[in-house]
């Protein structure tokens, strides 16, 4: 009978990569990384441009209250019922504070499973949309969609794919990589 479980192989196997002999695991900065990679690219970088508005995490969170107090216009425009733009709303409000779960994540790792989610679904997303852009795909993207705060800075946008109006920048796939990062990371010990 084997006494090691496959935890118990993987915290074995974790414990034996330390960085240095202060005791830091990977697992620990790694999550940190992670958390800092999303922040920076839901409120620094651009995921993608319709037209040259970029979209990005500060455009969100300033249409984000539409989805609450005007959620009928919404459904209508997407051909939904009422009650799903609250869902998305919660949704997109979680997909906002994911980086905070991912640093969190640094002490626990049920927080940075959770936070990396988020950021996947959404990086995916965006890429898998481009791939097949619906007819009138406006309203769809409309909640993300903001103005530069400074101009060619902020969020900045580095076109990466270009088809028709919309162009996928480079956040989209920083996203991504952020979320891999948070979800190795909480596959290793603490």
């Amino acid at each position: 009978m084997m006494s090691d479980t496959p935890l118990t192989i993987v915290d074995n196997f974790s414990k034996e990569f330390k960085i240095n002999n202060t005791g830091s695991y990977p697992g620990k900065n790694l999550a940190k990384v992670s958390g800092i990679l999303v922040l920076l690219a839901t409120f620094n970088l651009s995921w993608f441009s319709v037209s040259g508005q970029p979209a990005h995490g500060l455009g969100l969170l300033n249409n984000i209250g539409g989805m609450f107090t005007n959620p009928n216009a919404m459904a209508t425009a997407w051909g939904i019922p009422t009650f799903v733009p609250y869902i998305l709303g919660g949704l997109f409000l979680f997909f906002l504070v994911s980086w905070l779960f991912l640093l969190i994540g640094a002490k626990n790792r049920a927080c940075v499973i959770i936070g990396s989610l988020m950021p996947l679904i959404l990086g995916w997303v965006v890429i898998a949309g481009y791939f097949s852009i619906p007819p009138n795909f406006m309203p769809y993207v409309q909640p993300f969609l903001g103005t530069e705060l400074v101009p060619g800075i902020i969020p900045f946008s580095l076109g990466l794919m270009t088809s028709g109006l919309v162009t996928i920048n480079i956040g989209a796939f920083i996203l991504i990589g952020g979320g891999i990062l948070g979800f190795i990371s909480g596959c290793m010990s603490r």
